[in-house]
């Protein structure tokens, strides 16, 4: 677990439910796996989910959640978990945490043919930008879809950092070709800002839900272009990109967007991570190749070696060790997809987890 994450049991979880929703008291609960560390949720019967901040970051979602959402999701394609109930902290859970509607559907996941999700994404986020803005929050600091411009010093940092082990001049200069494209030109627009394939729903192949506001808020839709870099291959890609209409520059922040956060993560997780492939048992050694993808934007006026990698965090729910989970893929000159990359870390200081087969989050 990272600094300052809690584990939350089925029996508090339970003790909460009883005590603050006696209606649901004969519910089932059945603790969920869940992609990232900033919830745990437990399914409360068949239609229900308990959902439970894990740290002090992720509690400003339950207000969010509860103030926007129900807002919002009139005017979106889709479902999305409206919190049907708001929980006060109690016993030893020192937080509020909500319960929210469980919504079927299973992730995507690369590899499959999603040219129909690509499109179907799309009209979900051109809903979310027609939006009336209704006064919603701002992005601020370096958070996603602030202007470009104020990840630039952390960026910079980012790649001194990584010193010789990344091709730094190539990614500098696609970084400063990036910041010459423009900043977005209208008014901050709604924004999901987390579209990861852990938070979509697909049932045969089309979207069906969206889960998971985090980064819920009104910025630069430029954040938005992230699935079509981390989760489409060349074809649905290219769906993505005709159907949201964005212009190129917008593209290009979206792509540099990918490169800034995965800058960060890489310097911040490079000395302090020891990696392990499934099945090992001993330290290995980390190549820059195992870890990075650089390759070429799909845009000729942008042909430089980019770095596109995501890094997701997972906790082990046998042991609530920290995996950091490096996923991606290795593009060609023509954007397509060659070679999947994956790596499997154990944050150092955590305890090595249990020897049974590694499962993806």
């Amino acid at each position: 677990m990272r600094p300052g994450e809690i584990v939350v049991t089925v029996e508090q979880v339970r003790a909460l439910v009883d005590e603050q929703f006696p209606e649901w008291s004969d519910l089932p609960l059945v603790r969920q796996p869940s992609n990232g560390t900033d919830n745990a949720l437990f399914r409360l019967g068949d239609s229900l989910t308990a959902r439970l901040p894990r740290a002090q970051w992720a509690v400003d979602q339950v207000a969010t959640d509860a103030t926007w959402l129900p807002r919002l999701a009139p005017y979106l394609p889709v479902p999305v978990p409206v919190p049907v109930a708001v929980g006060r902290p109690g016993g030893n859970y020192p937080w509020p945490w909500t319960v929210v509607p469980w919504l079927p559907g299973r992730n995507p996941e690369a590899g499959q043919d999603l040219v129909d999700l690509a499109v179907d994404l799309a009209g979900f986020v051109r809903a979310m930008i027609a939006i009336d803005p209704m006064g919603g929050p701002v992005k601020e600091g370096i958070q996603r879809g602030v202007p470009l411009v104020q990840r630039d010093e952390l960026t910079r940092r980012s790649i001194a950092a990584l010193g010789d082990r990344i091709d730094g001049r190539a990614v500098t200069a696609a970084w400063d070709e990036a910041m010459a494209a423009g900043e977005w030109p209208g008014p901050p627009v709604w924004l999901h800002g987390d579209l990861l394939a852990g938070n979509l729903l697909v049932n045969q192949g089309r979207l069906v839900g969206v889960i998971d506001f985090g980064g819920l808020g009104r910025g630069d839709p430029a954040v938005e272009v992230r699935p079509g870099w981390s989760l489409f291959d060349a074809r649905a890609r290219a769906a993505y990109r005709e159907a949201l209409g964005f212009d190129e520059a917008t593209w290009v922040r979206g792509w540099a967007w990918m490169l800034s956060v995965s800058l960060y993560w890489l310097a911040d997780l490079w000395d302090s991570a020891r990696p392990y492939g499934p099945g090992e048992t001993g330290r290995a050694d980390v190549k820059a190749g195992d870890v990075l993808h650089l390759t070429r934007a799909a845009s000729p006026q942008f042909a430089r070696p980019i770095l596109f990698r995501l890094i997701k965090i997972r906790a082990d729910l046998h042991t609530y060790s920290g995996w950091t989970w490096l996923d991606g893929y290795q593009l060609n000159e023509r954007g397509e997809a060659v070679a999947r990359r994956e790596l499997y870390v154990l944050k150092a200081g955590t305890n090595r987890p249990h020897r049974g087969p590694l499962r993806r989050p």
